[in-house]
Formats: structure tokens, sequence, C-alpha cells
């Protein structure tokens, strides 16, 4: 990625953590899944995408 500001190159990364919907699941407890995968994810080194089973 290019930065137009400072006419430098810049890293991005993404790391992504997924989860599945359960009919049982509420806002708290998709988001605590989803952020518990997000951290795994980070923890494996940027660039990554972690699934957090139901």
């Amino acid at each position: 990625m290019y930065d137009l500001r400072s006419h430098q190159n810049i890293q991005v990364t993404c790391s992504f953590g997924v989860t599945e919907f359960n009919t049982h699941d509420n806002g708290d407890s998709i988001f605590s899944r989803m952020d518990q995968a997000l951290y795994q994810a980070k923890d494996l080194n940027r660039n990554n995408v972690k699934l957090m089973p139901n």
C-alpha cells in the first residue's frame, strides 16, 4: 500500500477471528468466541484467519 501524503510504502496486515452462529447464541456469546479467535490468529502471526468452533 502507498501513502499518498508521505510518498512512502506502508505495510498493512489483516487477521480475522471467525465463528459460527448457533440458535442458542446471543450477542455476547458469539462476540466472545470471535474475539478469542481473533487473538489466536494474531498470536500465530499477522495475516491469519482463525476459526473458533461453537
